[in-house]
């Protein structure tokens, strides 16, 4: 069975501070969806902890926000990895900052953010 196609158009809040394009084959997306009167306060929230992130940890972080999707206004934030345990590393030395940004950014969503893990199979050779 198919997957039905998404689009989303998003806007660059906050570009990788390094090139993507380093041999990174995992990326991890959080995806949160702010009240409507929450909206600019989250994006500060995120923005200074995406900001933190580039400065202090991980150059290929990023935030975008959607201008038009499927899933309603939302925010963007994610990474990318060369493998599954960079990705697992990464995950347990942010447990404490993820905590610190959830009680940040409570208040101001709507609903659960959603969290996607994805691999970037390129297949070698024609």
């Amino acid at each position: 069975m198919s997957q039905p196609t998404t689009v989303r158009l998003l806007s660059p809040i906050v570009p990788p501070a390094q090139s993507i394009d380093s041999g990174a084959s995992h990326t991890q997306q959080v995806i949160p969806f702010p009240t409507p009167l929450g909206q600019d306060a989250l994006r500060g929230i995120l923005e200074e902890f995406a900001k933190e992130q580039q400065a202090h940890v991980r150059p290929r972080f990023r935030l975008a926000q959607t201008i038009f999707g499927h899933e309603g206004p939302a925010f963007i934030m994610w990474d990318s990895y060369e493998s599954v345990s960079e990705l697992e590393a990464v995950s347990q030395q942010r447990v404490e900052s993820a905590s610190a940004l959830r009680a940040k950014t409570v208040a101001h969503l709507e609903r659960p953010s959603i969290q996607r893990i994805r691999e970037i199979i390129v297949p070698a050779g024609n």
